[in-house]
């Protein structure tokens, strides 16, 4: 127990997953018992099933990747630009907010150029298809993720450049993932004024949207400034 509870506090990465993880299961739990309740058709069996054997094989090839993304990034940081020091660590200092708050700026950012890069180029798109191949959308849909995640760490790594530690960078990242997930559902049609800063399940129906009119529209993954911006 004592060793699980030292493997969470040096890995806060790894601690968000699961509990991110966690709530996700939970959200899906309710979503099928609100589609019952509202007699509405949003999960089928097969399409599920698919999605979390899709993530199986996904999460198998981080465990391999994962590992040497790290050391990529370990290796970059080593060059930073600043250094930013370990009040990343410290919430008691005015350092740990403004670290943390300008890399989710910065990680959606990079997020929005890898997603946009994703639409646009072929050999990026032929591992993001996967994620549109459902032809539903639930919060299932989330876990229909790629299994060559191997490119992806290209556009992160200006941020362990910039100073911000490895951990920092994938712990957001897997923060930024977990948002990006609570979006895939239609019960939830609109957040009102929220909308016009951050991504919201509305916003990624439309990206997820298979006409002509709404198709490479809404790649923010936090944000939609910036698509508003670009």
């Amino acid at each position: 127990m004592n060793d699980l509870k030292t493997l969470l506090t040096e890995n806060p990465g790894l601690a968000f997953y699961l509990v991110g993880l966690s709530i996700l299961l939970c959200l899906i739990v309710v979503e099928v018992v609100m589609a019952i309740l509202l007699k509405k058709k949003i999960y089928s069996l097969k399409d599920t099933v698919t999605n979390f054997t899709m993530y199986i094989g996904y999460i198998t090839a981080l465990s391999v990747w994962g590992p040497i993304t790290y050391g990529i990034f370990y290796f970059v940081h080593q060059s930073a630009v600043f250094d930013f020091g370990s009040y990343w660590m410290l919430p008691q200092s005015l350092h740990f907010w403004w670290q943390w708050g300008l890399l989710l700026v910065l990680d959606d950012f990079c997020f929005y150029v890898f997603h946009y890069a994703s639409h646009k180029y072929r050999f990026l798109w032929a591992s993001h298809v996967n994620h549109h191949s459902s032809k539903e959308f639930n919060f299932s849909v989330g876990f229909r993720q790629s299994w060559t995640p191997f490119l992806s760490f290209l556009f992160w790594i200006p941020l362990c450049f910039i100073g911000f530690d490895p951990i920092m960078v994938i712990s957001m990242h897997l923060m930024s993932l977990f948002y990006q997930g609570c979006q895939h559902t239609r019960l939830i049609k609109s957040y009102g004024v929220f909308e016009l800063i951050y991504n919201t399940p509305s916003h990624h129906r439309v990206h997820h949207g298979r006409n002509n009119q709404y198709i490479n529209k809404n790649f923010g993954g936090v944000f939609i400034i910036w698509d508003r911006m670009f």
